[in-house]
């Protein structure tokens, strides 16, 4: 790999921005300098901009300028390909800011790139240390074990990726691969149609799906289809000559199932035969039953998987489920087929099915945390709240380094009305996982289920008014500066420069904690951005400082929403609706929550009348309309 290449790889592994709260009150020169060089890296002009970091490094009084000052210069050293000089400049950003994420997660991807992989696995822990909900460290730590005695500890490293990004489809084609090295073929197609689903055209899992079917011959049908897509979308790159090359390996290859020819030929020519006909779903069953009867169990589990999983992408449920059936019948103490099936269930919105076959699953494998999730899911559907919480104390001790489960566990003791155990079980949270940023709310739960103190005696007569002292020259000056950095992020903000509005939003929080506004601002921009943990803190400490901020509650149930986390999107945007029971934009996203779930479609109902009633011009006024017309 040319320096060059590793320069621009390096740059898609790079955080470009300033972490929270970090830079505080900064010379004026200094930050000028600063800001010239963000200006001349953003143009690619890499010399100048050296020029003026430096300059930034060696005179700023302040220690988080200088430590971003020393990580662009590193960048910089980089992509000149001089990597040990990136790397002094990192290590001299970490001794200014110790607590800093970027110089931590580079120099891991440095000692990744020179396949030092215990010094790369030493910084990647210590930047998920720092930065304990993004996924990034983890995902390229999975990088640092190697071969097959590192397996399990990759796959670890990408599961705890996928817990902090599940929506990530490199994430899910990583761990394909590493069954697919495994020899589990089942679940490498299994974790490359996830990645489908988030991204249909995401080439690495097409690509990938080719080769995995390519393994079967009696599914190179489907192994063909996927090269062909892959190809479709790849263009005319190399690996797209090598799909193309072995789509004509796989069709040159004599089927598997074509009949044999007799010994004594007739004397005319033969016509042309047609091509193999590719197997039938229901032919692949049969296929799968014999197998059963040969004793190849595990092989036929991994067919039956395939087989609903393909039907599942396809959007064929009815299909899938007759797969899944069939599966559990001829293999009826398989636990890892009674889950799918549980799970089939539970998606269609079936908990009164879904919930015997879990439980059928963890008679089988009682150590399946995944199944134990899944039936704490289906109780807790059906109201069978004792049923759903052993279950879940179940899964939180299997997977004790995970917060989803013990999560989980306290907030349905919340809604269970037990308030003591759920008292208990948010402190836990908090005493195990501090910082996850579910604490806060945990916090605000605790405080609302303890019983209210006493009254207390009745106040002494007030004292004689006190004049507030006067502000000090220097809260003055912190003050002003506060506002200055928050005029600039302001404006870099109007004019779309994310990356520098964050920078002056982050330095007025620092110079002044409370001041709601710049952490609510701080907040759009880390979600234009795309960081959305970043953004769920800002919003959260805007509404500790102003709690009656509508339009914090609503951008928070927004961000909950993208990540994926729908209760809590729910709680905020319900927050929302108690300040201002006429907010469209939360009327019309709990409208869009709820009718992702048919069991809740009567909600959806009542907050897209309410969005047509407060505001009949909306832009979604006709999807609204139609959606109503045919629900």
């Amino acid at each position: 790999m040319t320096k060059q290449s590793q320069g621009q790889r390096l740059g898609r592994w790079l955080v470009w921005g300033v972490m929270l709260g970090l830079i505080g009150c900064a010379d004026l020169a200094g930050d000028r300098q600063f800001e010239q060089g963000l200006r001349q890296y953003e143009r690619e002009r890499f010399e100048r901009a050296a020029e003026l970091f430096r300059r930034v490094a060696s005179e700023a009084t302040d220690a988080g300028l200088r430590a971003y000052a020393y990580h662009y210069l590193g960048d910089i050293a980089w992509r000149q390909g001089d990597g040990e000089q990136a790397a002094r400049y990192f290590e001299q950003s970490q001794e200014q800011v110790p607590t800093l994420f970027e110089p931590a997660f580079n120099l891991g991807v440095l000692a990744l790139a020179r396949e030092d992989w215990v010094t790369a696995r030493a910084y990647f822990q210590a930047a998920a240390n720092l930065q304990p909900r993004d996924a990034r460290p983890w995902e390229y730590m999975a990088k640092t074990y190697q071969g097959e005695a590192g397996r399990r500890d990759a796959r670890r490293a990408l599961f705890e990726a996928r817990d902090r990004a599940p929506r990530s489809p490199r994430i899910l084609t990583r761990l394909a691969l590493l069954e697919f090295a495994d020899g589990d073929l089942e679940q490498a197609v299994s974790f490359c149609l996830q990645a489908l689903e988030r991204d249909p055209q995401y080439k690495p899992a097409l690509y990938n799906l080719g080769r995995i079917y390519a393994e079967w011959p009696e599914e190179r049908h489907h192994a063909i289809a996927y090269f062909q897509q892959y190809i479709e979308v790849a263009g005319t790159s190399e690996r797209a000559l090598s799909a193309r090359q072995q789509v004509a390996d796989l069709r040159r290859r004599p089927s598997p199932t074509a009949p044999q020819l007799e010994e004594d030929e007739p004397d005319d020519e033969p016509a042309e035969a047609d091509g193999p006909v590719p197997p039938t779903w229901r032919d692949r069953l049969a296929t799968l039953a014999e197998r059963v009867e040969a004793g190849e169990t595990q092989r036929a589990a991994a067919g039956y998987l395939a087989l609903a999983a393909q039907a599942r992408q396809q959007g064929q449920r009815d299909r899938e489920e007759e797969i899944l059936r069939t599966a559990v019948e001829q293999l009826p103490d398989s636990a890892r087929l009674h889950t799918e099936l549980g799970r089939h269930y539970l998606d269609r919105d079936r908990p009164t099915d879904a919930l015997p076959t879990f439980q059928r699953a963890v008679e089988l494998d009682a150590e399946s945390s995944q199944a134990w999730l899944f039936l704490a899911a289906a109780a807790s559907s059906m109201q069978e709240y004792d049923q759903a919480l052993d279950a879940l104390t179940r899964a939180s001790r299997l997977q004790p380094n995970d917060p989803g489960p013990l999560w989980r566990l306290a907030t349905l003791y919340d809604q269970a009305g037990a308030d003591r155990r759920a008292i208990e079980t948010y402190e836990t949270f908090q005493a195990r996982f501090p910082r996850d940023p579910r604490v806060i709310r945990a916090t605000e739960s605790i405080a609302r289920l303890r019983p209210p103190p006493p009254e207390p005696e009745p106040a002494p007569p007030p004292e004689p008014a006190v004049t507030a002292p006067s502000p000090t020259p220097e809260q003055v000056q912190r003050e002003r500066q506060a506002q200055q950095a928050f005029e600039r992020g302001m404006a870099y903000q109007r004019a779309r420069d994310w990356a520098s509005a964050r920078l002056y939003f982050s330095r007025a929080t620092s110079l002044d904690p409370t001041r709601s506004s710049a952490f609510y601002q701080l907040g759009v921009v880390e979600y234009q951005l795309g960081n959305l943990d970043a953004a769920r803190a800002a919003f959260q400490q805007t509404l500790e400082l102003s709690a009656r901020n509508v339009m914090a509650w609503y951008n928070l149930g927004l961000v909950e929403h993208g990540q994926g986390a729908t209760p809590e999107a729910i709680t905020a945007l319900r927050r929302a609706l108690r300040l201002n029971r006429d907010h469209v934009p939360t009327h019309l996203l709990l409208g869009i929550i709820y009718a992702a779930d048919p069991s809740t479609h009567g909600d959806a109902r009542y907050h897209y009348q309410r969005v047509l009633e407060l505001d009949p011009e909306n832009a979604n006024a006709p999807a609204l309309r139609q959606w109503l017309a045919t629900h």
